[in-house]
């Protein structure tokens, strides 16, 4: 960390990550020229823990549900029956199909053979199979494994006549939430406005097999390999010794992103 007469704790509420960059101005951490200082955070051992957690939203959502008839068959959906078809998603999996404007609800094979769905978020089109997503954007990508599904009563993945017989949609986070909180080290000191914050050697785009869940990150040629964010209005102003929320980001979970060799 480059040295500051001010002293600022920067916290994360869940993991540290290494290459973090915090942009902030203040009385004593400016230049003489008057421009920004950047401060360097670094994680050490211990710190970096953590996957992409499993877990249902906690608000309502629109997802995209694919359907094949075969079993792991998602790059050419183009059969009766095939198809993706967009839905409103609930806290708890249920969902309503979006419909209208020419477009039906997907409909069962009229003699009982089975489906296959998965369904992401957020909605997208998909090319070949894959869905590509923008990590400059901050999407939270979500994913649900393959479920089979038949017309017949207690086969579907949902209005069945006994409501235990539904499955609903268990959504997979596939990236990771890094949160920041910020306060100052003794009180008293004037103020530190964090302007921006920016993690390095992060991949901004991600591509999603819709088959298998696997997801794929990288970074566009000629594109800088970071992801950052500046907090709401502008910037967030730290005057006192109590943690503030500074903001989040979405970012590939940890098995995806090289920790560089102290």
């Amino acid at each position: 960390m480059m040295p500051m007469k001010q002293k600022l704790s920067i916290l994360f509420a869940m993991l540290l990550l290494p290459g973090l960059f915090i942009g902030c101005t203040g009385h004593d951490a400016l230049s003489d020229t008057g421009n920004m200082t950047s401060v360097q955070l670094c994680a050490r051992g211990g710190v970096l823990e953590g996957v992409a957690t499993r877990t249902e939203p906690k608000e309502a959502f629109t997802a995209s549900v694919a359907f094949s008839l075969a079993t792991g068959e998602y790059s050419s959906l183009t059969r009766k029956y095939e198809g993706i078809w967009k839905a409103d998603v609930d806290a708890s999996g249920k969902i309503t199909w979006k419909t209208g404007d020419g477009v039906d609800a997907p409909v069962y094979p009229s003699y009982g053979e089975y489906l296959y769905l998965v369904a992401y978020a957020p909605e997208a089109i998909s090319s070949s199979g894959t869905v590509t997503y923008d990590l400059t954007e901050q999407p939270d990508l979500l994913y649900v494994s393959e479920l089979r599904d038949s017309k017949w009563d207690g086969d579907r993945f949902s209005e069945n006549t006994l409501s235990e017989k539904d499955k609903p949609l268990a959504f997979n986070h596939l990236l990771t939430r890094l949160c920041f909180k910020a306060c100052k080290k003794q009180a008293g000191t004037p103020k530190v406005s964090i302007i921006g914050i920016r993690v390095n050697g992060t991949d901004t785009r991600a591509a999603l097999a819709l088959a298998t869940g696997e997801t794929v990150f990288s970074t566009p040629s000629g594109g800088g390999k970071a992801l950052s964010f500046t907090p709401a209005n502008g910037g967030i102003d730290i005057t006192g010794t109590a943690a503030v929320t500074v903001g989040s980001l979405m970012l590939p979970p940890l098995r995806a992103i090289r920790i560089p060799t102290p």
